[in-house]
């Protein structure tokens, strides 16, 4: 299973599966940034985590 690693403009950084990085991303959005993150914008902002 790949593991993700999003870090945000703001400097906020999740890491997880792909489910779990647009979960927390979409949360982030709405909490901080008063802003809808979709699906395709977060893994846009996504990175694969070498294991």
């Amino acid at each position: 299973m790949t593991r993700w690693m999003l870090t945000c403009a703001c400097g906020w950084e999740t890491s997880g599966t792909k489910e779990e990085i647009v979960t927390a991303s979409r949360e982030h959005g709405v909490a901080v940034h008063n802003m809808d993150v979709t699906e395709e914008q977060a893994m846009a902002m996504a990175s694969p985590v070498e294991d």
